[in-house]
């Protein structure tokens, strides 16, 4: 089975600006579609979305519909999946549809170019 894909959207909010730091925060949904898990979590890329997103991501909030556990790492630019009980996915695991089913919502502060 191949990897899952990480699927960013952006939001209708309008972007904004951190003013004085350097920021611009964008808002949306982020889909994980079927496949396996990869050591270091799933591959994501914010920039292309929006105007706004082509910096570095300087940090990013995500927020379970459904109750899963999700965080960004900004070393490997992945988000990490874990279970319900705060274990982290294995290498070569399948992608369940409590994932791949799941509304994952984000906030992204994307520094500016």
């Amino acid at each position: 089975m191949a990897t899952s894909i990480v699927t960013v959207s952006k939001s209708n909010y309008p972007d904004t600006l951190s003013k004085g730091l350097g920021l611009n925060r964008l808002f949306g949904t982020i889909a994980i579609g079927a496949g396996t898990y990869l050591t270091n979590g799933l591959p994501v890329v914010f920039s292309g979305i929006s105007p706004a997103s082509s910096g570095d991501v300087a940090f990013v909030v995500l927020t379970s519909i459904a109750g899963n556990i999700y965080t960004y790492d900004p070393v490997n630019k992945t988000i990490r999946v874990y279970s319900a009980y705060a274990t982290e996915y294995t290498n070569g695991a399948t992608i369940g549809a409590g994932i791949t089913g799941d509304t994952i919502y984000f906030a992204a502060d994307i520094n500016k170019c």
